[in-house]
């Protein structure tokens, strides 16, 4: 059937569909559009159906897709196997146009298919018919491609966060292909504003320009979402619909999303505020909730409402006896670390009272189980008295005493490790939500054989007919009994340039907090694997490799940690001078090949990170390059990230570097981006 979308027209859409039209009167058949989620790509060809007039089939994709959905499925009726056609079968065969949604998402060699078809108008089918271009349309067994028929296949941008297959490299090179992006500032806004015609002007242009930013972070690295035009649509939808609930319940029901992240969050408001959307953090936001009064005061109108059968509670939900706060303690150790919340009696939960653990009130310190912190509004706070404050800073002070004489650190010593990671913990933050999503793209899935549904078991045919039910297998998780680990080798310049500079743009500073960063972001939660190993080597006038992180000793503490940053430091100030960087990054690239056994030749990956005072020492950049180009023969994928230069060096290093190699981050916060588009297109292909 012809699609009626009901999209709004907007200037960059029809653009699009004018050159797609033009292509397709020109001959063209095949279109892929590749863009972010929420973009409005498929509402761009539903919109190019409808002005065409032309039928349309559709599909879509998924990371257990297969190649019989795509083409064929079989089903078994009355002991016999039916094939059903796809909708690329009726597609091909009626002249219809086929839009394949979400093709990133499927294994490649199921998208590889289409291949063929495009390019060799050739497919055959596993019942033993084939698709073809040339074929005799006389033979029950050709099925001809009629032609009108053509093929939209739609796609996310391959890499982070999306983590699917890059469509465009396997087989884009027999599309003609489009990248749509979100639609630009006033384009957007006119689309806004055909959803939601009777809101003001001003906040339409106020949300359009927050979600802009919103994707400018995104693009920077700060946010691993893409907020696109999806989600503004709905925003003002919502306004649009329910008037009374404002700006800021409309948002919300969108940015709680990233709730679980604090820092996060933090930036989501920070950015609507800045144009004026007063949105607030998440723990404040819920407190405004409980507080809202749902029902207009007439019995037949009242919304929905939560009745509480405990005696023990109030109307609102309220304890009419809740824990008692003036006996803090640690708390019980829950050794399945269930999550608890609210009460007085375990260690590690959260929104309770009097024990360790977050968003609770009246308890000696924070400890942190990983669960889902449920905060208690500030007026429950208010009701510790300052007796068993007094007794909980006491019990607080202990422990930090104690655990400090367990790792053998000073007071002094503690307070210069906080100095130095409270100046880093937004950048941990980001780039362990980005080692979180790269390590559950290594969950591995297969065929699940043996199962009594899903699709059939082309080898279990027989068995099926004799009335055997264990004749399907699907797709699923299959247990590993290890994980493949990836090696990362962090190279650091701790070379005498960085101290003599150091008071001239803070680089060895930036070397530090660098190492930092990389310490507390790989670090493990207990009881947690990791897919990464990681070392930490130096280089300096003294030798290209000098030890701070062994592989199979990663810093566990604070006290080790610092440690690390000291060695870094006293190396710097006290060497000799001279430059082993060329020799640092070949030893590093032997040693992590020596460690790699990846069946795909991604044997590890090495990050040099460097000032660019490489002319002082007679090395030129070119250098570099082909030590590079020896990582790669080697199945070891080679960075530089430079850190520090003098005026022009580090763009000069940058352009003579292979394609892709070379980053500058001048400040510690653009490191987090940069390891993440190493991790995301080199440490994983």
């Amino acid at each position: 059937m012809v699609p009626s979308p009901g999209a709004y027209d907007i200037s960059a859409h029809l653009q699009i569909i004018h050159d797609l039209l033009r292509d397709w009167k020109g001959g063209e058949r095949s279109f892929l559009l590749l863009g972010n989620q929420g973009v409005g790509k498929n509402k761009i060809i539903d919109r190019l159906c409808q002005i065409a007039n032309w039928e349309r089939e559709y599909i879509q994709l998924h990371r257990d897709s297969t190649i019989g959905q795509l083409t064929l499925t079989p089903q078994l009726e009355d002991g016999k196997i039916i094939w059903n056609d796809s909708p690329l079968i009726r597609a091909v065969r009626d002249g219809c146009a086929l839009l394949i949604d979400e093709a990133d998402k499927a294994p490649v060699e199921v998208v590889s298919v289409l291949k063929g078809l495009v390019e060799d108008g050739e497919l055959l089918l596993a019942d033993g018919r084939r698709i073809s271009r040339y074929g005799d349309s006389s033979d029950p067994n050709i099925i001809r491609i009629h032609p009108n028929f053509s093929l939209w296949v739609l796609a996310n941008r391959p890499g982070f966060p999306f983590h699917g297959n890059d469509f465009f490299r396997e087989i884009g090179d027999c599309f003609n292909t489009r990248v749509v992006n979100n639609p630009d500032l006033d384009s957007e806004i006119s689309l806004l504003t055909s959803y939601a015609p009777s809101l003001d002007r001003k906040i339409i242009r106020a949300i359009a320009s927050s979600f802009s930013d919103l994707r400018r972070l995104s693009d920077d690295g700060d946010l691993n979402y893409p907020y696109s035009t999806r989600e503004a649509i709905a925003v003002v939808k919502h306004l649009e619909k329910f008037p009374e609930d404002g700006i800021v319940v409309a948002l919300h029901n969108i940015l709680d999303f990233d709730s679980y992240d604090k820092q996060t969050y933090l930036m989501l408001g920070n950015t609507f505020q800045k144009h004026g959307i007063g949105v607030s953090d998440y723990s404040s936001w819920k407190e405004e909730l409980s507080r809202r009064e749902y029902d207009s005061g007439e019995e037949s109108q009242r919304s929905l409402r939560i009745e509480y059968l405990d005696s023990n509670r109030d109307e609102d939900g309220n304890s009419l006896d809740p824990p008692k706060t003036d006996t803090p303690k640690f708390g019980k150790w829950d050794e399945n670390n269930d999550p608890h919340v609210g009460g007085n009696q375990w260690a590690g939960g959260t929104g309770g009272s009097d024990t360790a653990g977050l968003g609770g009130r009246g308890g000696p310190y924070r400890l942190d189980r990983g669960h889902r912190v449920h905060q208690v509004s500030d007026e429950s706070k208010e009701e510790v008295s300052e007796q068993a404050k007094l007794a909980s800073a006491q019990i607080a002070k202990k422990a930090l005493e104690e655990r400090l004489r367990k790792i053998g650190m000073g007071e002094e010593e503690y307070d210069m490790y906080e100095d130095f990671s409270a100046q880093i913990q937004k950048d941990v933050s980001r780039l362990k939500g980005i080692l979180t999503n790269v390590e559950s793209r290594k969950t591995d899935r297969g065929w699940l054989k043996r199962q009594t549904y899903g699709e059939i078991d082309d080898t279990k045919l027989v068995d099926g007919i004799t009335g055997d039910k264990y004749i399907y297998k699907r797709r699923g998780s299959i247990d590993s009994p290890s994980k493949e680990q990836n090696n990362i080798r962090f190279v650091m310049d701790v070379s005498g340039s960085m101290y003599r500079f150091n008071g001239y743009d803070q680089r060895l500073i930036r070397c530090l907090e660098a190492a930092l960063l990389i310490m507390e972001s790989f670090q493990c939660n207990i009881g947690e694997s990791n897919v990464f190993d990681y070392s930490i080597v130096g280089h300096s006038g003294d030798s290209p490799c000098i030890p701070f992180v062994d592989w199979t000793m990663p810093p566990g503490n604070e006290k080790d940690r610092l440690q690390v940053l000291q060695s870094m430091m006293a190396h710097s100030q006290y060497c000799r001078s001279g430059d082993f960087t060329l020799e640092a990054m070949t030893k590093a690239i032997d040693e992590v090949s020596s460690r790699g056994s990846s069946d795909d030749g991604n044997n590890g990956t090495v990050i040099c990170l460097s000032d660019a005072n490489l002319a002082r020492y007679g090395i030129d950049p070119r250098q570099l390059g082909r030590i590079i180009d020896y990582g790669t023969q080697k199945g070891v994928k080679t960075y530089i990230v430079l850190i520090a230069s003098f005026g022009e060096e580090a763009d000069d290093i940058k352009k003579s570097l292979p394609v892709g190699s070379g980053y500058i981050c001048m400040e510690t916060s653009e490191l987090p981006k940069a390891v993440r588009d190493i991790l995301t297109s080199g440490v994983l292909k």
